[in-house]
């Protein structure tokens, strides 16, 4: 017997070749042949199929698929299944399966039916269906994630797909039952921006069909993932995120409410409200609307659970934050609208030495409708920069909107053994196009023998203090009107148009201009193991700029101050060391009658250098006909004079001969008798 369809449309077709495949008593005895071609049923098109069975008992039965595809999913392959048969049976209960794949690839499998169940074994995978009196149950365990067709893949910019997926939905009136996850879960994106490795999660829950009510809970616990700046290490503990959402029938928003926990260091809960974008339904995060209450969140593991890959997209790789959040966050649009948040025993360390915090607490408050701000934070201790800020307390407040100022001035802040005192601070439309920044502060004497210590330099005298009666922060450029003023080695120093690029980022930048009035040689000098001068000597260092807090270019100048008459004398190991500094060769005095004296008088001493691309272009008080710069001018007897002949020096090495030349700082001495 043969029976051969052409061009038909049957929605009930899988069920009749199933009833065909695996039940045969009424064909029993006689041999059968069903073909048919460019079959279309149920999104599923199949180019050809042929039904097989011979006349024996021990025939076997075939059923041949070819050119299988689906309407979404695309090609499929070809698809053939054998029955064999002995003596005995008449129902065909277990199938071979080879399934061709559209790639070339070959998989073997079984099929098997066990009473209402159909089963089919695909290495890696298991899949089970409840067929009968209908479909109910469904289950597959170990789907692996390459199967997954080209089209989708490649609209998703996915490559390197691999893992496993598996999943069991129990159909029931009106409740489905779900439960299944992902294995070894990896894959990227052509342009790197989102990736993962062996990826681990489950999920379990349940949709109420007479409530359109879906429960959800999520739970992450291996693998690690790229999305982003953001970079998500392998959990030390699972992640866990619980969901319930009202699915209408025409999806016109999402509102689900949900918790996120990770052990007892991150509980959230809260509502977002999701509105698609279009037919389409694509979400933008423009549209989401939300409410979250942070009921606790310690920042240290969750630090190095993720936070930590954003701090170093801003220039904050290294930091080490400890303590606890809680609070509420209110967004509106996609955007922040409002946050009230308690900072409780905040700890920050900075393994770059850039600064850091001990017990920070406080509160604040933030709405976005009159662009408040209201701060109320007090530490223990800080440090900036290398240097010691005490505890103190800061108040800000909005008193109209879109202006922050302080709310009991003066703020007091301790800086080593002085203070910075911020008599006002009022920073004007902070979220608009033009902010405007007002700052009067002044700094109370610092001792320079403690500002020494901080950074590590010789010990100096003198004092530091100064005035900052405005300052601007645009586009990341920190800018200073006013100056700061210097007293050092019984003279002054002024510094003027200070501005810093990045100050707490990646490769800081400093611009400046120096000037340097009437500094006490013998002090100055006294401070390292220079050698000895005696006399005044002013001078400046303008467009100096540093990169990464090292000077990159400048132009300098240092020369004895003319409206001084102090004594002016120089010592063996200062006329060495200059030598040393301007390739004079200074050390032709161990071989001449020179040598008999402890020091020298002078008339004017001269240095100058401008860096540029790391070579320092000397000069001196005046170019001689034989090529070189006068840099200290005798006078009287034994009469000296100092001239220098290298003009270009490099940079480092310049840098490495002044080290060598100061190392072994000393103690000033009692100044010489004139």
């Amino acid at each position: 017997m043969r029976l051969k369809f052409q061009k038909q449309r049957h929605h009930y077709l899988p069920a009749v070749l199933l009833c065909l495949l695996v039940t045969t008593p009424v064909f029993a005895g006689l041999q059968w042949q069903v073909e048919a071609e460019q079959i279309e049923a149920a999104g599923i098109r199949i180019e050809k199929l042929q039904l097989v069975s011979g006349s024996e008992p021990s025939a076997e039965t075939e059923l041949r698929l070819e050119q299988l595809s689906h309407a979404v999913i695309g090609p499929l392959g070809d698809v053939y299944m054998q029955c064999p048969a002995n003596e005995h049976w008449t129902e065909c209960r277990a199938a071979q399966l080879q399934w061709l794949q559209p790639d070339g690839e070959s998989q073997d499998g079984r099929l098997e039916l066990h009473e209402q169940t159909l089963v089919l074994n695909l290495a890696p995978m298991s899949a089970s269906f409840v067929i009968w009196p209908e479909l109910n149950s469904l289950e597959f365990e170990r789907l692996p994630i390459a199967w997954l067709p080209d089209q989708w893949t490649s609209e998703a910019s996915l490559i390197g797909l691999t893992g496993h997926a598996s999943l069991r939905v129990d159909v029931g009136d009106p409740v489905w039952q779900f439960v299944g996850g992902f294995e070894g879960l990896s894959f990227d994106t052509e342009d790197g921006l989102l990736a993962a490795a062996e990826l681990g999660f489950s999920v379990e829950g349940a949709w109420d069909r007479a409530s359109d009510l879906l429960q959800a809970d999520l739970r992450w616990s291996d693998g690690e993932a790229l999305l982003g700046a953001l970079y998500l290490p392998p959990p030390e503990q699972p992640f866990e995120f619980a969901f319930e959402l009202l699915v209408p029938d025409r999806v016109e928003a999402l509102a689900p409410e949900f918790g996120l926990r990770y052990g007892e260091d991150l509980r959230l809960s809260g509502a977002l409200n999701i509105t698609p974008a279009g037919l389409d339904q694509a979400i933008e995060l423009s549209r989401l609307n939300a409410d979250i209450e942070i009921e606790q969140m310690q920042l240290a593991p969750l630090w190095l659970q993720g936070l930590e890959s954003l701090a170093e997209a801003y220039g904050l790789a290294g930091v080490q934050p400890s303590g606890t959040v809680k609070g509420q966050l209110r967004i509106r649009n996609g955007r922040l609208d409002d946050a009230r948040l308690r900072l409780n025993a905040l700890h920050v360390d900075d393994q770059r030495e850039r600064f850091s915090l001990v017990d920070l607490g406080g509160q604040l408050r933030f709405q976005a409708d009159t662009q408040a701000l209201d701060l109320d934070l007090n530490w223990q201790d800080a440090t900036l920069l290398g240097l010691q800020l005490g505890g103190s307390e800061l108040r800000l407040e909005s008193s109209q909107p879109g202006t922050i100022q302080l709310a009991a001035p003066p703020f007091r802040l301790p800086v080593l053994d002085g203070h910075l005192v911020v008599n006002e601070l009022r920073w004007s439309d902070w979220l608009g196009e033009q902010p405007q920044f007002a700052l009067d502060a002044e700094l109370e004497p610092i001792e320079l023998a403690s500002l020494s210590r901080a950074f590590g330099w010789p010990a100096l005298g003198g004092e530091l203090s100064g005035r900052l009666p405005g300052m601007r922060f645009d586009q990341g450029v920190l800018r200073f009107d006013g100056g700061i003023n210097v007293s050092i080695f019984s003279g002054a120093v002024q510094i003027s148009d200070l501005s810093v690029e990045r100050p707490l980022g990646p490769l800081p930048a400093l611009t400046a201009d120096i000037e340097l009035n009437q500094l006490d040689l013998f002090e100055l000098t006294g401070a390292f193991d220079f050698g000895s001068m005696q006399g005044r000597m002013s001078g400046y260092m303008r467009d100096l700029r540093l990169l990464n807090w090292q000077p990159v270019a400048f132009d300098a100048w240092f020369a004895t101050d003319p409206r001084t008459s102090d004594k002016r004398r120089i010592s063996q190991q200062a006329v060495d060391s200059i030598s040393s500094l301007s390739g004079a060769g200074g050390a032709v005095l161990s071989n001449t009658v020179l040598q008999i004296f402890d020091d020298f008088p002078y008339a004017n001493v001269g240095l100058g250098c401008r860096l540029s691309e790391s070579v320092c272009h000397m000069r001196g008080l005046q170019d001689l006909e034989n090529g070189g710069y006068m840099i200290v001018e005798g006078r009287g007897l034994p009469h000296l004079n100092i001239i220098g002949y290298q003009r270009r020096v490099n940079w480092n090495q310049l840098l490495e001969q002044i080290r060598s030349a100061a190392e072994g700082g000393v103690s000033v001495g009692s100044r010489p008798e004139n």
